[in-house]
């Protein structure tokens, strides 16, 4: 059954002058909570991430040694900047002109992310379902009906073809183009282990 209170938020961060685009990583267990100092630690034990740098009041970090060991590249070895520019190192880090990560704290209620014009789909019926219907899950009951079958149905259940998801926490990796590249196994075992449960991942411009 839906949810019957709106309480699930878009996505929508306090400072956006530019987009920039992003691999997302994310609990597939749309209400998983993990604070963010425990989910650095995992991090920082695989040396994916390393120095801290603020980008709009909100902490970044540049990637770390082992980051190419849990990142693929896909197709013909692109050019990938991990360094910041010397000049205008803030406005390349903003239109995510360098490889670095954002660890969006946990927030009380699942948040949306969805690419502008893209759909989640029933994998019973391949029904596409309106971003809008899940403004109304609750982090109490994550649920609702799938208008095609009528099934109840939870997020993580939905095929969300690499366009979007519904979750508490995101890790955002700017600078990587859509079908650009992929995490690794081990990263999202490692990130599994952390909160007990699935990670996937997504592709965005916000």
């Amino acid at each position: 059954m839906a949810a019957a209170v709106p309480e699930c938020a878009t996505f929508d961060d306090p400072v956006r002058l530019m987009s920039a685009p992003k691999l997302v990583l994310y609990p597939t267990a749309a209400d998983t909570y993990l604070a963010g100092p425990a989910l650095r630690h995992a991090l920082e034990k695989l040396n994916f991430i390393s120095t801290q740098f603020q980008l709009d009041g909100q902490s970044h970090y540049h990637t770390g040694p082992a980051f190419l060991d849990h990142i693929s590249f896909l197709g013909c070895s692109p050019a990938i900047a991990l360094e910041a520019p010397t000049q205008d190192a803030e406005s390349a880090a903003r239109t995510g002109r360098f490889c670095h990560l954002h660890l969006h704290e946990a927030t009380k209620l699942p948040r949306l992310r969805i690419r502008p014009g893209q759909r989640p789909r029933c994998r019973q019926c391949r029904t596409d379902i309106e971003p809008e219907s899940l403004l109304s899950l609750n982090s109490a009951s994550v649920t609702l009906n799938c208008p095609g079958c009528r099934r109840e149905i939870e997020p993580e259940r939905l095929n969300w073809r690499q366009s979007g998801a519904i979750a508490r926490i995101f890790l955002d990796i700017w600078g990587i183009h859509n079908g650009e590249a992929v995490p690794g196994d081990l990263l999202l075992q490692q990130l599994g282990h952390t909160t007990s449960g699935r990670w996937d991942f997504f592709y965005i411009e916000d």
